[in-house]
């Protein structure tokens, strides 16, 4: 391109709470209120009022005047106490990491492209102060300069290296000129074609084709019939050898000889020929076996090995001989 920017920062990533209780004296309200008055007075005796023998014995004389007492004294007491209620403010503060300290942001950006005179080749000359000037206003509005953290953006005009083309124009790039992103696109594209694939070759496919599945010309299930080589061939012999287990039994109806208009039915069960000698189709190979003299023949060899290795080797000797006396 034609600019690069370089960006700076200086950050605190320390979690900090703080806890904080103000008080507002101006602002109080009265919680209680209580007042307190006493008032008291006390007096001496005043002399001669004492009991005594001498004040006790009448001398007729005349009764002395009344005295004054001692002392006399009095007392007021008044007391309030007033409690208020101030304003008071708890405050927590939670700064969360992350907080930039100090940014700087350093812009190169390339030499202007100036046309040349005519058959003149284009130069390129570094920008104008009044060009810088803006874009380091627009830069310092985009990343929210502040110049009281320390924030530093400068922005300097420089000549950046280009290819060997000219100067008045780039080289167009190539028809099959890629870069990593469009092979790793291409890539992405080509993975999910080869993942399509595989479903419909080996998941649809085999689904589809099990769904519309008919039995063929044998009127084998359909399970049987998508079988091939060795493994329908035991199928069929299985299948074979479970009808001969179970046979369908028939009912047979005669007539009475006896009975000239209307005879009477008479029924007896007994297998079916074509089921007794119902036969299995070896892997596709011409002929067919009784699957009962299978069965006999399997137990006999696993029974007796050598006694059955003797027979099959006089017969191999046997038919030379029988083809001579032919």
């Amino acid at each position: 391109g034609a600019a690069k920017v370089t960006v700076s920062i200086e950050a605190d990533f320390n979690k900090i709470t703080q806890s904080s209780e103000t008080y507002n004296p101006d602002s109080r309200v009265v919680r209680s209120e209580t007042t307190v008055e006493d008032s008291s007075s006390s007096a001496d005796a005043a002399p001669g009022d004492e009991t005594t023998v001498a004040n006790n014995i009448p001398t007729g004389a005349t009764a002395p005047a009344p005295a004054q007492p001692k002392s006399q004294s009095s007392s007021n007491r008044n007391e309030s106490t007033v409690n208020y209620e101030i304003d008071k403010t708890l405050r927590t503060e939670v700064v969360e990491g992350g907080k930039i300290q100090r940014l700087s942001v350093a812009v190169a950006i390339d030499h202007m492209r100036v046309p040349g005179a005519e058959g003149q080749p284009a130069t390129w000359q570094p920008r104008p102060a009044e060009e810088i000037a803006r874009i380091t206003s627009l830069v310092k509005s985009a990343v929210l300069f502040n110049e009281p953290r320390g924030d530093v953006v400068t922005v300097e005009s420089a000549a950046f290296s280009r290819p060997d083309t000219s100067i008045d124009g780039a080289a167009a790039p190539g028809a099959f000129e890629l870069d990593k992103f469009d092979l790793l696109h291409i890539g992405e594209i080509v993975a999910l074609l080869l993942t399509a694939l595989a479903l419909v070759f080996f998941v649809l496919r085999p689904l589809i084709s099990g769904m519309f599945a008919k039995p063929d010309a044998d009127g084998l299930p359909p399970e049987i019939a998508k079988l091939k080589g060795a493994k329908r061939a035991k199928a069929i012999a299985a299948m074979q050898a479970a009808q001969l287990a179970n046979p369908p039994r028939l009912t047979n109806e005669v007539g009475d000889p006896n009975q000239t208009n209307e005879g009477r039915v008479v029924g007896f069960d007994a297998p079916m020929p074509d089921r007794l000698d119902a036969g299995i189709d070896v892997a596709r190979i011409s002929g067919q076996v009784k699957a009962s003299s299978i069965k006999k023949i399997s137990e006999v060899v696993a029974s007796h090995p050598d006694e059955s290795v003797a027979i099959i080797r006089s017969w191999l000797a046997e038919e030379p001989n029988s083809g001579r006396a032919a």
